[in-house]
């Protein structure tokens, strides 16, 4: 197949355990940034490869990439960043053509949190829309009054979102505000140039850029 199983738990209906996650390759970052043999084959090497850009292509949303395919709405920029690094350790064919735009979609997200809701950095932004709650949501939306909103927001298939001002195309919630996991994102800059330090010898160590990056 292209991609690993999420788990093997018979409780868990087969459709999900099946689905497409972008966790497999996870415990192997600081392996392969450390210069360490992660204990693998070439060809499982290559599996977990097939594995991150299969993902990648079926859990993509709006501004990043959900846990897994199936029945997940849910994004951790923090583990979007860390994939990301995965991404480049790993050797993914085409992987650093499309960071420019993975890290385009993040920063976009931050932006929608810092003018619509609470500021960032927030880590997790959750796709599923939330029910319209209160009076100052309506006076954001551009109504009178909540009876109002409701009945608007009815009419056009949309709702409103638990906190803040929202425009009626989009109502994301949000979650692990001012969190220091978007500190991940240090790990794309070594990644990029498979940067690594040689403590023994004292050499610091990288390998040619890959396009568009560079050196």
């Amino acid at each position: 197949g292209d991609h690993f199983a999420v788990c093997d738990d018979p409780a868990v209906p087969q459709a999900e355990r099946e689905a497409y996650s972008i966790y497999p390759s996870n415990g192997l970052l600081y392996l392969l940034a450390a210069g360490l043999d992660p204990g693998l084959t070439q060809a499982n090497l290559e599996r977990f490869r097939t594995d991150l850009a299969s993902a990648a292509a079926r859990t993509l949303r709006r501004y990043g990439y959900v846990h897994t395919s199936l029945n997940n709405e849910n994004q951790w920029v923090s583990q979007n960043l860390w994939r990301d690094a995965l991404g480049y350790w790993l050797g993914v064919e085409g992987w650093p053509s499309g960071q420019e735009e993975r890290l385009s979609r993040y920063w976009d997200l931050q932006r929608y949190f810092a003018t619509k809701k609470n500021g960032g950095f927030w880590d997790v932004c959750d796709y599923r829309d939330h029910l319209f709650l209160g009076t100052s949501e309506a006076a954001g939306l551009g109504f009178s009054d909540p009876r109002e909103a409701n009945s608007r927001l009815e009419k056009s298939g949309m709702e409103a979102g638990w906190r803040g001002a929202y425009s009626l195309d989009s109502a994301f919630n949000q979650s692990l505000g001012y969190y220091p996991r978007g500190t991940a994102f240090f790990a794309t800059i070594n990644a990029m140039a498979r940067l690594r330090l040689d403590r023994v010898s004292g050499y610091l160590l990288y390998d040619p850029a890959h396009a568009p990056g560079r050196v």
